[in-house]
């Protein structure tokens, strides 16, 4: 699937808890991932992502190429059912200004807003790029 365990400690292991390191779109990211709480919302699914950050990203930059520069260039991706956010944040950490909205259960919220923080802290966005997990 092109994820893989990374960091993970016993105790995590044990509360079902770690963290998963995918390569998508040349981006290494990772993920907090809760399986054992959550269910397939904390896991990610490394193929489907980037079979789909592959697929989408080249419309995403099409789409900015066509409206030019400025604030028009921004375009939006709406992730529902996120679970980690890994899609919505693998994308805006492809492509330049994109404004990712990634959306889950409310149980889900805290794993995604830790996945969209750490990435941005971390410096993986691109250039103007935003994840918020609503």
């Amino acid at each position: 699937s092109g994820a893989r365990r990374a960091r993970n400690t016993p105790a995590r292991r044990a509360m079902g808890q770690g963290f998963d390191t995918l390569e998508v779109l040349g981006k290494r990211l990772t993920f907090r991932v809760d399986p054992g709480g959550l269910n397939e919302a904390g896991v990610v699914w490394g193929a489907a992502v980037k079979a789909l950050a592959a697929a989408v990203a080249p419309t995403l930059r099409r789409r900015q190429r066509r409206r030019g520069a400025g604030s028009a260039r921004r375009v939006g991706v709406l992730e529902l059912g996120a679970g980690t956010g890994a899609l919505g944040i693998a994308l805006a950490a492809a492509v330049a200004d994109v404004d990712a909205v990634i959306t889950d259960l409310p149980e889900v919220l805290d794993l995604m807003q830790y996945n969209a923080a750490a990435a941005a802290a971390a410096g993986h966005l691109a250039p103007g790029s935003t994840v918020v997990a609503a």
